[in-house]
């Protein structure tokens, strides 16, 4: 696409989804900022995950430098009373997506991420030119019980 996105957002919580988009981010070179945003556990648990599961792939890969703490974003602060337990800002969130961009979250986990990104962008840590990307994992099912 001749661009490279300078945020990602995913929802995480067993850690395979982050581990992913950074061993990808490490491969390629790319510079975005990784914010993993917990559905559930405690980010110091998810982190750990991370760590363990990327130096297996590493090791794998013969990547010799670990990830480091620094590179590892995780932001609990969205997971409000738990797993499948939506919040005001991800019933907020899947409102948002849905009609304003016809994309539909699950409210529980990827519009946790959703909620963070757009509480994100109304702090306005994002420069005009940032280009942000969310990364809607599925959820697809809870969809249509």
């Amino acid at each position: 696409m001749g661009f490279t996105f300078d945020h990602i957002y995913h929802a995480t919580s067993s850690a395979g989804t982050q581990t992913g988009i950074l061993t990808g981010r490490r491969l390629f070179g790319l510079g975005a900022t990784v914010h993993g945003i917990s559905a559930d556990d405690p980010a110091d648990e998810i982190l750990d995950a991370i760590k363990r599961i990327g130096k297996k792939v590493f090791d794998r890969l013969g990547i010799r430098e670990p990830l480091s703490r620094d590179e590892i974003l995780v932001d609990d602060r969205h997971v409000g009373p738990g797993y499948g337990i939506p919040t005001a800002a991800s019933l907020e969130a899947e409102r948002l997506f849905g009609e304003q961009e016809g994309i539909l979250l699950d409210h529980y986990y990827t519009a946790k991420a959703a909620a963070a990104l757009i509480q994100d962008a109304r702090s306005g840590i994002f420069k005009p030119t940032d280009k942000v990307l969310l990364w809607h994992t599925g959820g697809t099912i809870s969809l249509f019980k």
